[in-house]
């Protein structure tokens, strides 16, 4: 399955209830713009791109032209690079979605273990507003606490999962700096009664930025979370 999870890491998230953020940060001066409708279509889903650019001036947009297989069901493969030099060495460099016309009620127990490194036998509903501490789940040799809270947007509910790390990464960690605190590790889990879509874990500045060449903020990729609304019926539409 093209490039699903590098999970652990991969994976976190904080509250957002009706899609209105628990706790306070100042959202950098940088405005989004929705993608157009014929790539809404092609995506599945409608949401807008922070008005960036890469190193060769080319704007951030969700690519949508890939398709994949998750435990035989199709979906629409949504990804916006942010990584500003494709030369640098950074292991999240990319927002991912997973989109399908799969119900939310059959997604969480299908995807729940790919996007949120959940068991056999464990459920979203079961972890919702707790945390988990991981026992034999790590990376870089990193202990590893995933927080699980609910979220709602205009036409979806889901889930929003993030991750925090303890330890110290072995030699061999790759970008161990995005596994401290600097960053907050994020994956979801949404959808409604016609389709789903889940986003690959992407670890994103803590602190707000508004320039693309330092990395993605967090505060940025909620606002663009935000905007999601699912555009039910075009789904895989060329």
């Amino acid at each position: 399955m093209c490039q699903l999870l590098l999970r652990f890491g991969l994976l976190g998230i904080t509250a957002l209830t009706s899609f209105s953020v628990v706790g306070q940060f100042s959202t950098p001066s940088v405005t989004l713009s929705a993608i157009s409708e014929e790539d809404a279509k092609r995506c599945g889903m409608n949401i807008s791109t922070p008005d960036m650019t890469d190193i060769y001036g080319k704007p951030l947009h969700f690519d949508c032209t890939a398709n994949g297989q998750i435990k035989g069901n199709d979906y629409r493969i949504a990804t916006m690079d942010f990584q500003y030099d494709p030369n640098s060495r950074r292991v999240s460099n990319n927002i991912t979605f997973y989109v399908g016309g799969v119900e939310l009620s059959k997604a969480k127990k299908l995807l729940s273990s790919d996007f949120f490194a959940l068991n056999d036998g464990e459920t979203i509903d079961q972890f919702s507003g707790k945390a988990i501490h991981r026992r034999d789940k790590t990376y870089c040799g990193l202990t590893v606490t995933t927080k699980v809270k609910p979220i709602r947007g205009s036409n979806w509910t889901g889930w929003i999962a993030e991750d925090s790390y303890s330890g110290l990464p072995h030699p061999s960690c790759a970008s161990p700096e995005e596994y401290t605190s600097r960053y907050r590790c994020v994956s979801l889990i949404v959808g409604n009664e016609n389709m789903s879509a889940a986003m690959s874990q992407a670890c994103l500045l803590r602190k707000s930025e508004d320039n693309i060449q330092v990395g993605l903020s967090y505060d940025i990729f909620i606002e663009m979370a935000k905007t999601i609304r699912f555009n039910e019926g075009h789904i895989f539409e060329n």
